[in-house]
Parts: structure tokens; sequence; C-alpha cells
């Protein structure tokens, strides 16, 4: 075992939700009792466990958003974005169940980790993200119940204000303090120049992990919880960020279309919107104590800056 997967084991150890709840809570959303619990250890958010025709996902977090992505998951399946269907929302004991149907399919990471290349399925990626990206959302941010954002800016400058945390994680994660200065002031000097004003839906997520494929085909996008109204390139962005090495974002916009998003200002923001989620993450592997190498993230950050140069 890694020492990353030695430390997600230990995350979701300390996430045990009473088995006799869940079961329960199973119950009362398909009506019989699950057969068995196997506990899924992949994400780092929620507690989740495969119930055989369903999978539970349980968060532990103060202000879960599992409603906000039931809208998500219904508004684009009825575009043809193969997603889950919820069964059941609910909140019990300081804890918020999910429990949704269970697609078929493996993850693409997984296909791919044992040599496998579905083709057809990885030329399916960009059509089925434009879709999710043609939803107009009325605001910014993580969505609410009934699929609004937030009335709030397009975020790019909200890291700025962490600069202490930032300082803190670039020191212990061994990031010089000219990068992150440079980064800042890029953010703060460039991103006003570059203002989004009409918010689309977009995934949150859109990483391997949380694409299933079944028979060489799509079966299924799954994990919405951090559906929100921003820019399309958010997504477009994490992936390169994620996998570009695996699978060229080129792959992707290969079939993606033609989009008013890819005008002038599309580049900037792009690598604007890779500068503030390296930072971010820099924040987030310190706070969180995780073990994985803070060099992608580096990278990431030189990468958006020099674009500016």
């Amino acid at each position: 075992m890694s020492e990353f997967d030695g430390w997600l084991h230990d995350l979701h150890s300390g996430m045990r939700t009473p088995t006799a709840l869940i079961r329960s809570v199973v119950r009362k959303a398909t009506g019989s009792t699950p057969p068995s619990l196997e506990p899924i250890v992949a994400g780092q958010v929620c507690e989740v466990y495969d119930a055989g025709e369903v999978v539970v996902r349980i968060s532990h977090e103060e202000e879960p958003r599992f409603e906000g992505e039931r809208w998500a998951l219904d508004v684009v399946r009825e575009l043809g974005v193969p997603t889950p269907r919820v069964l059941l929302i609910e909140s019990t004991d300081g804890v918020a169940f999910c429990v949704e149907e269970r697609l078929p399919g493996e993850r693409l990471d997984v296909l791919l980790g044992r040599g496998e290349r579905p083709t057809q399925a990885v030329d399916e990626l960009g059509s089925l993200l434009a879709r999710i990206h043609s939803v107009p959302i009325e605001g910014f941010g993580y969505l609410q119940a009934d699929g609004r954002g937030w009335p709030v800016d397009f975020a790019l400058l909200d890291v700025v204000a962490e600069r202490p945390a930032l300082t803190a994680a670039a020191r212990c994660l061994g990031v010089p303090a000219t990068l992150v200065d440079r980064a800042v002031a890029t953010l703060a000097e460039y991103a006003p120049r570059y203002p989004w004003t009409t918010p689309r839906l977009v995934h949150g997520d859109f990483t391997m992990d949380n694409i299933l494929v079944d028979g060489g085909r799509i079966s299924g996008i799954i994990d919405m919880e951090r559906a929100a109204g921003s820019h399309p390139g958010e997504d477009l962005m994490n992936w390169d960020l994620c996998h570009g090495d695996r699978i060229p974002l080129k792959r992707l916009l290969a079939s993606y279309g033609d989009s008013d998003i890819f005008d002038a200002s599309y580049e900037p923001l792009f690598h604007l919107m890779l500068l503030r989620r390296c930072l971010w993450m820099l924040i987030v592997h310190h706070t969180t104590g995780n073990p994985g190498s803070a060099d992608h993230y580096r990278a990431g950050i030189d990468r958006a800056v020099r674009f500016f140069d």
C-alpha cells in the first residue's frame, strides 16, 4: 500500500457510519435491505458504499450539497448525459445520505490502469461535457437545491484572501515563496481584466474516476456534488491538470464542438483558473495532511505564471 493509499484508508476509517443506520436508509429508499455493504475507498469527501443495486454516499460536512447535485444530474440526463437517478436524500444523526442507482461499468482510470484503451468512450467525453456546459445557471458557485447559484462574482481572487494559509502551505510543501508571490500578483493584476458574467453548469470534478465505461461506451457521469455555476473552462482546465499526460485535452476538444466560450478571453481565463486551482490545492494538501506530492501543482502554477510573462 502506498503512502497516499494508507492516508486515504485512514481518512475513510474516520468516517464510519453505523451499519444499521446505513441499512435502514437504504431500506427506506428501495423497500428492501441491502444484501451487503461494500466500502468504496476512492474520493476524499464522502463515505461511499456499494449496496448492490444502489450506491450510498454519506457526507459528514456541515453543508452537504446533495440537493444541488440531484438537480444537476436530472437536468443533464434530459440532455442525454448518462447519470444516476437519486432515490433518496436524507439527513439524520448529523450526517447526510444520498442513495442513488448504481450504473453499470468500471471507472475510466481503472480501465486505463489495466492497459485497456476504450477509444470510443474517450471520443465521447467532449460531447457529453459540452452538453453539461450548455445549461445556463443563475448565479455563481455551488448549486442550491433549485439549481441556482449565488449572487456573487466569478471567483478568481478568493484564494488571494487566504495568503497566510497559502504561505504556510507553500513553506511546508517546499514551494518557493517567490513563485507564490508571482502567482498572487498575477491573479491580482490580470483577473479584473477578464470578467465572466454568464455562468454555465460545470461538473466541478470531471475526472476519470467519475466516469464509468461499459461495453466500450460511457455508461455514467457520476459525483456531481461540486456542480456549480462557473466558466466551462474550469472543467477543461481541471482535466488538463489531472489527466493531460494520459488523455490530452485536445482529445476532449475534438468532440466538444464549437462554443462561444472559445473567444479571445478563453486562454487567459484558462490559465487564471489553473493558477487559482493550484494555489487552493496547496492549501488543501497542507491542511488535510495529504502525503501526495505537490510538484504537480507547483508545475501548474509555474505554467500559468509563465503564460502572462
